[in-house]
């Protein structure tokens, strides 16, 4: 396959204004746009204590920021947001706080997320057409919210090529019973061939005015009929399950999708559509 990128850029989220199961309810957003004022706008603080723990224990070490604003914080997060792949230069600090880019969440702080502005995540889309010829993805159940998602998680100190293959390879695949030799495959897939499809922002339920997702999304298409056969799934780190699930609107698990994951989906299709046209009549 090949290495077009597509980004779908976010206007509006939706997901972001829902509620998580450990989050607190979150103020009325009448408007999201930041461009509309709304003076009676009253959002919740909540930064989540697993956040303040993480620091406390790990520091600077850790995946989460300081909870006191300083200068040298400010001066970290500036240099996140120049960085970030889904906005850029378009945030901007507000009250001395990174502004969310696509308007009102009804929360300020940073709920569950450890870094003021953009966290970067990853994803990785692995399909492959079943006996049936029906076009299937690896899925993981996730263990927060209990919804079906692509595997994917936070990039550590490694490029996102490799952090997509490395969260794919933890939370769906069985690693006593799948060979080395597919794992590695899997791995090395990932890391050099993996199509990029989708970098941007994600409407995520754990969004805050400060802190939001990203992420980066990479697609592999095995057909490989031996390899395959020795791919097994079971859930993993923060997944309680994982399985082929066909990629048609008429399966439940991936018309409810996580987050906007159906959107990497449709842009990774769209790149080789005369391939996957089939499937595409059922998603789009």
């Amino acid at each position: 396959m090949g290495c077009s990128s597509s980004s779908l850029g976010v206007t509006t989220h939706t997901v972001a204004l829902t509620a998580h199961p450990e989050y607190p309810a979150r103020g009325k957003v009448t408007h999201v746009s930041w461009a509309v004022p709304d003076p009676s706008y009253s959002p919740v603080e909540f930064t989540h204590q697993k956040v303040l723990d993480e620091y406390a224990k790990k520091g600077d070490k850790g995946w989460a920021d300081p909870p006191e604003w300083s200068p040298a914080v400010e001066a970290k997060v500036l240099n996140r947001m120049t960085n970030a792949v889904t906005v850029g230069g378009k945030v901007k600090l507000v009250d001395g706080r990174p502004q969310n880019p696509i308007g009102r969440t009804g929360m300020v702080g940073r709920g569950l997320l450890g870094k003021y502005g953009p966290n970067q995540a990853c994803d990785a889309l692995l399909t492959r057409f079943n006996d049936a010829g029906v076009l299937e993805m690896i899925a993981v159940k996730r263990g927060d919210t209990g919804d079906w998602a692509l595997p994917g998680g936070m990039v550590d100190h490694e490029s996102t090529r490799v952090a997509a293959g490395r969260e794919l390879l933890e939370e769906a695949i069985d690693k006593t019973k799948t060979p080395a030799h597919v794992k590695a495959y899997i791995q090395k897939c990932f890391e050099h061939t993996g199509a990029p499809t989708y970098v941007g922002y994600v409407d995520d339920p754990r969004n805050t005015d400060n802190s939001w997702m990203e992420t980066m999304c990479f697609h592999v298409h095995l057909e490989d009929p031996k390899m395959l056969k020795e791919i097994y799934l079971q859930g993993g780190d923060d997944a309680v399950d994982a399985k082929w699930l066909a990629i048609d609107n008429a399966v439940p698990e991936f018309k409810n999708l996580y987050a906007n994951h159906k959107k990497f989906i449709i842009a990774a299709l769209k790149e080789n559509s005369h391939k996957y046209k089939k499937a595409l009549a059922k998603i789009d």
